[in-house]
C-alpha cells in the first residue's frame, strides 16, 4: 500500500481503519511547472513531480486535467481520516491550487445512499 499511494513512504498508520484523500488541482499544472510548498508533517501523493534543491515541482501534463495529486489522511474513524486529509490540503501552497472542501461530505452522503439500498 505505501509503495503505491505514498511513493515508498511508510508512515505509522497506527490502528487506522479509514483512509481519505482530497484531490488537489491547479489550472497551472495543465501547461506549466507548478512549485508547491507544504509542511513535512503532512502526507501527499503527487503525480509527475520532481524535487530540485529541496523544492517540489509538479511537471505539466499538457491535458485538460488539473489534478496533480492528493492530500492524504487516515485514522480510526472516518472523521479522523477526513480531518487529517483536509488539514493537509489546506496546508499546501502553490499558484492556483484548489480543492473541493466538501468532497468528503459528498462521499459520506454517497455512503449513506448505498446503505439505504443495502450496500
Amino acid at each position: 500500500f505505501p509503495d503505491v499511494i505514498l511513493k515508498g513512504e511508510s508512515p505509522d498508520y497506527g490502528k487506522a481503519e479509514w483512509f481519505c484523500e482530497v484531490v488537489l488541482k491547479s489550472h497551472q499544472a495543465r501547461t506549466d511547472f507548478l512549485r508547491v510548498d507544504f509542511p513535512k508533517e503532512h502526507h501527499f501523493g503527487f503525480h509527475n513531480h520532481m524535487i530540485i534543491d529541496g523544492k517540489t515541482w509538479i511537471i505539466p501534463h499538457d491535458s485538460e486535467y488539473e489534478e496533480f495529486g492528493s492530500a492524504l489522511g487516515w485514522g480510526g474513524t472516518l472523521d479522523e481520516a477526513a480531518e487529517m486529509a483536509t488539514e493537509a490540503a489546506k496546508s499546501l501552497k502553490g499558484d492556483g491550487v484548489y480543492f473541493d472542501d466538501h468532497v468528503l461530505e459528498k462521499a459520506e452522503a454517497e455512503i449513506e445512499k448505498g446503505k439505504s439500498v443495502g450496500l
